[in-house]
């Protein structure tokens, strides 16, 4: 699975690389990033984060990014800025807040934005730039819960180097199916009429461990009939973890985390 057009789009530059940032699995672009460029992303929710996986070309340090969203017919900037990809110099998260005293419109048109010569109808725009150039390869912007390190605390089997060379040669991470465990959890919650979108789940480290005991049960799975119990039990943990959680859903969808979306517990996810 992908992320879907439908709910993320990406121009850098000029050029639509949704479908590239869309795919964990094949795709990437390579960046060679000059100063007073953007990056637009467009989604069908606000949102306050996203997973930038990237490798590093060329030792640059841009600066923080600086983050703009669509509100009022203009950009605004927004506040409380982490970047955990490090000026771009790692796969990481980045995350914000919006200005309280202010919002994010849903604008009908890209072209409204500054998107000249692009039709993409009724998203939520941010764009992205930073103050100095980098190189890097872009392989994926999306959504992504738990890491390997993470993983090794519950599951530790997982991360011997001759379990990953027996899932599959060559292989030395288990990133792939992070990103497999997130879309599961994405689905799981839209199925169950929580969110309409990835950016409504304003608070990621709520999945952590679902998504540790998700990626388990694939990797479980994989290694067919002798490892059945494992992928059960992990399933089963998956379950109960997401079953006893509250989670931060942006119900109203404003882009706002408010006291009454802390505290509501609709969350649950319950058989």
């Amino acid at each position: 699975m992908t992320v879907s057009l439908v709910t993320q789009r990406v121009i850098y530059n000029g050029t639509d690389i949704s479908v590239a940032m869309g795919d964990y699995r094949n795709q990437h672009v390579t960046v060679s990033y000059n100063a007073g460029e953007y990056f637009y992303i467009g989604t069908s929710v606000p949102f306050n984060n996203i997973w930038v996986q990237l490798n590093p070309v060329a030792n640059h340090t841009p600066g923080a990014p600086i983050i703009q969203v669509w509100w009022g017919n203009a950009w605004t900037s927004v506040v409380d800025i982490i970047d955990g990809t490090n000026q771009m110099q790692q796969a990481g998260r980045i995350s914000w807040a919006l200005d309280i005293n202010k919002g994010w419109d849903c604008e009908q048109k890209s072209a409204d934005v500054g998107l000249t010569g692009t039709s993409i109808y009724n998203r939520y725009w941010l764009r992205m730039s930073w103050a100095a150039h980098y190189n890097s390869q872009l392989d994926y912007i999306g959504q992504k819960f738990s890491s390997d390190a993470m993983l090794e605390s519950m599951y530790p089997d997982l991360l011997q180097p001759a379990i990953l060379e027996g899932f599959k040669t060559g292989k030395t991470t288990w990133n792939e199916q992070h990103f497999m465990a997130a879309d599961a959890i994405v689905k799981e919650m839209r199925k169950r009429n929580f969110i309409l979108g990835a950016g409504q789940l304003m608070d990621w480290t709520v999945f952590e461990e679902a998504s540790c005991h998700k990626v388990a049960e694939i990797a479980y799975q994989a290694f067919g009939a002798p490892y059945r119990e494992h992928a059960t039990e992990a399933r089963k943990r998956y379950n109960e973890e997401l079953n006893s959680r509250c989670f931060v859903i942006d119900s109203n969808a404003n882009g706002h985390i408010e006291s009454m979306e802390i505290n509501d517990r609709q969350g649950w996810l319950t058989r």
